[in-house]
């Protein structure tokens, strides 16, 4: 349904969401814009439905009113002519009073696809590409993003169970390339944390374009004629056609200042497993209380439980050090069955006999405590990724002395039970048992001294 009234219940809500998504405004002339309201009626229509709500600010939520009302035919007729299909939609522009003065005020409603929808053409603006060709895009979270294996599947089983809708062959080889591109794009990061590695060319190749793109100041041709490869097999090297003899593998390491090692193992931004480095591994190990049953463990597996865990929690307790109490209250008062509430939400539970001004005052102090991990978990708008995901590829690239910080300042414990692995958090334990702890790093031998204290 699609009205004013729902324009203002989604607007209560104070939070953007995986069905709707605030802008100032529609545009069909500029093609950043247009490009990017394209893709999230694209998400939109894979994901079951959402709304743009229009003429109000997207990270303040404030209300601004639009400045150009868009011709519904005419944004129809745009839609068309850049994807050669239609997506089922509702437009609707209204006017309120805003403080004495009249603004106008807008809602988009995409519909749940009845079939698979995508881009036959790849759109780009100078800050490059935003649609990519034949990508299925879906929504998560707040953002328009490439669908997973899992989302393919949903969308599959939706369109097909619920609308009987049988895919096309063309449509069958775009679901099985998304499906081989997602499998990809995971399988590289979560087979480089768990240290899988198998020396082929194809891994040698991506290896030498891996450090030539993060670690070399010469072009190609010159790195290549360094490491010795024939002036006919070049190309083939770097991508894989040929495999390395002995000698382009040692002048490989002198060349780029790598260990010989570097070349057998997983790698990732040029460096190898980041708890493969030895003070690291000291870090998360030291946390281990059971370190006996670390030797029945593949290690591999059981550092890249760790790390994914520990970038979901620190992720969880950033999102929820943002999160505003008065928003809490007001959706634990909520009768709407359809509210949605953010999963941060669930640690103002464990403060419920504090009142509000306790709640603010500790979460303050929280924030002192912890501003080491606070600052460290970077936002940006528009990524592709989870925020987990964007802060373990961040970690990858931070300096060994600001990842161990990092561990040692989360983590607090790592228990081990049967194999079934448990890890506790200082800042989530700190929450529960409504403390503040005074905290002090001891960079020297790599140690956080708690001095604590009830509040």
């Amino acid at each position: 349904m699609i009205n004013k009234d729902k324009f203002y219940e989604i607007l209560a809500t104070g939070r953007e969401d995986d069905k709707w998504d605030f802008k100032e405004n529609l545009s069909i002339d500029n093609k950043q814009k247009f490009y990017n309201v394209l893709k999230d009626m694209l998400a939109f229509a894979n994901s079951d439905g959402g709304y743009l709500v229009l003429g109000v600010k997207d990270k303040t939520h404030e209300l601004v009113g639009v400045e150009n009302e868009i011709d519904e035919a005419e944004l129809s007729q745009k839609i068309e002519s850049s994807l050669n299909t239609i997506i089922d939609f509702k437009l609707l522009y209204f006017e309120d009073n805003l403080n004495g003065e009249i603004k106008k005020f807008g809602l988009l409603e995409v519909k749940s696809a009845r079939r698979l929808f995508y881009s036959p053409k790849t759109y780009s603006s100078e800050k490059g590409v935003i649609i990519e060709s034949e990508a299925v895009y879906v929504r998560r979270g707040t953002r328009s993003i490439k669908a997973t294996i899992e989302q393919l599947n949903q969308i599959i089983t939706r369109v097909h169970k619920i609308y009987s809708y049988n895919f096309t062959p063309k449509e069958q080889e775009i679901i099985k390339a998304n499906k081989e591109s997602a499998y990809t794009e995971y399988k590289v990061f979560h087979n480089y944390l768990n240290g899988n590695f198998e020396f082929t060319a194809m891994n040698f190749g991506d290896k030498i374009k891996e450090l030539c793109f993060y670690q070399s100041k010469l072009n190609k041709l010159e790195v290549a004629k360094w490491l010795g490869f024939e002036e006919d097999k070049i190309n083939d090297y770097f991508n894989g056609l040929a495999f390395p003899t002995l000698e382009h593998i040692l002048r490989a390491s002198k060349y780029f200042d790598v260990p010989l090692a570097f070349f057998f193992k997983a790698s990732y931004m040029g460096r190898g497993p980041i708890w493969d480095e030895a003070l690291v591994n000291f870090s998360i190990i030291q946390h281990v209380v059971q370190k006996n049953e670390l030797f029945t463990m593949d290690l591999g597996p059981f550092f890249s439980n760790v790390l994914w865990d520990m970038a979901k929690n620190i992720c969880l307790f950033v999102e929820w050090m943002g999160t505003d109490y008065n928003d809490y209250l007001k959706a634990s008062e909520s009768t709407d069955i359809f509210t949605i509430k953010p999963k941060a939400f669930e640690l103002y539970d464990y403060l419920s006999d504090m009142s509000q001004e306790e709640v603010i005052d500790f979460k303050d102090s929280l924030s002192v405590q912890h501003y080491k991990i606070i600052e460290k978990v970077y936002h940006k708008e528009d990524r592709t990724w989870l925020p987990e995901e964007h802060f373990l590829f961040s970690l990858v690239g931070f300096g060994k002395e600001l990842v161990c910080r990092l561990i040692n300042e989360s983590i607090k414990s790592i228990e081990i039970t049967h194999g079934s692995i448990e890890v506790k958090y200082h800042f989530i334990e700190e929450i529960k048992a409504k403390k503040i702890n005074g905290r002090e790093y001891k960079e020297k031998d790599l140690k956080l001294v708690i001095h604590e204290k009830r509040v």
